[in-house]
């Protein structure tokens, strides 16, 4: 059961919701939270970033169907000194958690034209530990998600 969720349409992002809700609350569970859709925002990138900090350590995220436009705004250092800087669309840092899609092909992230050049690295998903035995290292999993680089536009 997802503890927060992101659709691609108002429509259903609330049909989404309400079927989870229900699911949950029969099972005795809390109502979910769910964070809005990717159509009311103008960065998407942000609206991923406010749902996947929302989710519990051991919870998960439904991104439901449609096609996601992800800029690349958040920048990180692979060097301990701060050197070698990448940016990403999405960071994920410590988390114990599940995300999943509608399928391959139904749920498709897509970095944003002009997001890469030869001095400007990116990752889409950037899920790190902040320390030797963070949960980020070992205890995160997605399923049913697309990853589309838009290569014919970096």
């Amino acid at each position: 059961m997802p503890t927060a969720l992101v659709h691609g349409d108002r429509k259903a992002a609330r049909e989404a919701a309400e079927s989870v809700r229900e699911e949950i609350v029969a099972f005795g569970g809390e109502a979910i939270t769910v964070y809005g859709d990717c159509a009311d925002w103008n960065d998407s990138e942000a609206l991923f970033k406010t749902a996947i900090d929302a989710v519990p350590s051991g919870g998960s995220l439904g991104i439901g169907e449609g096609t996601y436009e992800l800029a690349a705004p958040y920048s990180f250092a692979l060097d301990a000194g701060g050197g070698n800087i990448f940016y990403c669309c999405i960071p994920i840092l410590d988390k114990d958690m599940h995300a999943y899609g509608d399928g391959v092909g139904k749920t498709i992230l897509k970095l944003a034209p002009w997001q890469r050049s030869s001095s400007r690295h990116v990752a889409m998903v950037m899920i790190r530990g902040t320390g030797p035995f963070a949960p980020g290292y070992s205890a995160f999993s997605m399923e049913g998600i697309a990853f589309d680089g838009n290569r014919q536009y970096q």
